[in-house]
């Protein structure tokens, strides 16, 4: 068992909904409390606390008026090769403003399973299932996301090949006036590489299917290309980025394709200290974005090396 207490980063399940994103140049944390405990095939996570805001030229400060705290479970080998992790997370923020434009608090009940697999003992597949309930203001909260994920390996070829495919979906809301807040909430996810390189997209409001093909050409260096298919999954809730923030919003708009994105990238392992990697995403606009935006294909290279001491 083991008790942590103060200022510390955090990461659970595979960080779909609660982690501590590495990519930026500044790491999540949170101010909580959190106590975990292990016995045989089982493992318990107890938390609560706040996320913290980065501040460029101050130490960095606690979120005001919004706390989270939760319990997630692992159990191992429930069956052969098979993982469960049930989880309850409830986050509550003061002072949010309903679709009535009434002021109130909102409390956000997230109850979830991840189900981690091998299927015929060379095929990884990951499953989330996520139900949103609450309220917000004077609204009621139902909103709900699923995640499926299938990865194949080719282990009879020289390169190593591996065909991963995903498909994930998150619920938007409708009715902006019906009084019920149907907008899934990603809460405190890390979004890098789950819908795309060029970090475009969030769990919001979305439909993604995306196919990556990985291969090992050499023991150092590992390469992959990809492509993502975006949808909305309604017209009237407008498209979420990756920080979980609407970016656009057009009710209008005759068509739900957000468009398609193409990836390719590489890591090479240069030493057990040093590594380089790089890669580039391209967003080709789609109707909506054509209808919404000027409509450009947005490009997002990135190199970066990483040295451990």
């Amino acid at each position: 068992w083991r008790l942590r207490v103060g200022r510390q980063e955090l990461a659970l399940g595979d960080g779909r909904l609660i982690a501590s994103p590495d990519w930026g140049n500044v790491n999540r944390t949170y101010d909580m409390v959190r106590g975990s405990a292990a016995y045989g095939r089982v493992r318990v996570d107890a938390f609560g606390g706040l996320a913290v805001q980065a501040e460029p030229d101050l130490f960095d400060r606690r979120k005001k008026g919004e706390y989270f705290y939760g319990l997630w479970t692992v159990v191992d080998k429930i069956a052969p090769n098979t993982a469960l992790e049930p989880f309850v997370v409830v986050k509550h923020n003061d002072n949010v403003v309903g679709e009535d434009l009434g002021l109130g608090n909102a409390d956000v009940v997230t109850v979830g399973l991840r189900a981690t697999s091998k299927v015929w003992r060379r095929i990884d597949t990951a499953t989330d299932i996520v139900v949103q309930q609450g309220s917000y203001a004077n609204d009621d909260i139902r909103s709900w996301a699923f995640h499926q994920q299938a990865a194949m390996p080719f282990a009879k070829q020289p390169w190593k090949p591996r065909l991963v495919v995903d498909y994930a979906v998150a619920s938007g809301d409708d009715d902006p006036k019906d009084g019920r807040r149907q907008t899934f909430d990603q809460l405190y996810s890390s979004n890098h590489g789950r819908y795309g390189l060029a970090d475009q997209v969030g769990w919001r409001n979305m439909h993604d299917i995306g196919v990556t093909l990985e291969a090992t050409p050499h023991k150092a260096l590992k390469v992959g290309v990809g492509a993502h298919k975006f949808l909305l999954f309604t017209v009237n809730d407008g498209f979420y980025g990756s920080g979980g923030s609407r970016v656009v919003l057009n009710r209008k708009a005759t068509s739900r394709d957000l468009g398609v994105e193409v990836d390719g990238w590489f890591q090479w392992t240069i030493s057990k200290e040093l590594s380089l990697s790089g890669g580039l995403g391209t967003l080709f606009a789609g109707d909506y974005l054509k209808q919404s935006t000027d409509g450009r294909t947005l490009m997002a290279p990135y190199l970066l090396w990483n040295v451990k001491f």
